[in-house]
């Protein structure tokens, strides 16, 4: 998210967000692996959860990332108040 306007104007921030992973599970018709890479390693995609499993008959590997890419453009802006920090 960037925000716009203020002291902090053009500054890119992660908003929090929760994941609710035992309703993620649920759509899964077998779990094989599920995990939390708090560093990201081995392959550098940064802080992540996956989980590799069956859906719908086919072998999948979800990851989702606790921030964007940082080549990834900011998906909303955010006006901030002007003088307020």
């Amino acid at each position: 998210m960037e925000l716009v306007g203020g002291a902090e104007d053009g500054e890119i921030v992660a908003p929090g967000f929760s994941l609710d992973l035992e309703e993620l599970r649920t759509e899964f018709d077998q779990i094989t692996g599920c995990c939390w890479q708090s560093l990201g390693y081995p392959r550098g995609e940064g802080p992540h959860v996956s989980i590799e499993g069956l859906y719908q008959g086919h072998e999948v590997l979800v990851q989702v990332l606790a921030y964007a890419p940082e080549d990834e453009e900011p998906a909303a802006k955010l006006q901030t108040r002007p003088g307020k920090s």
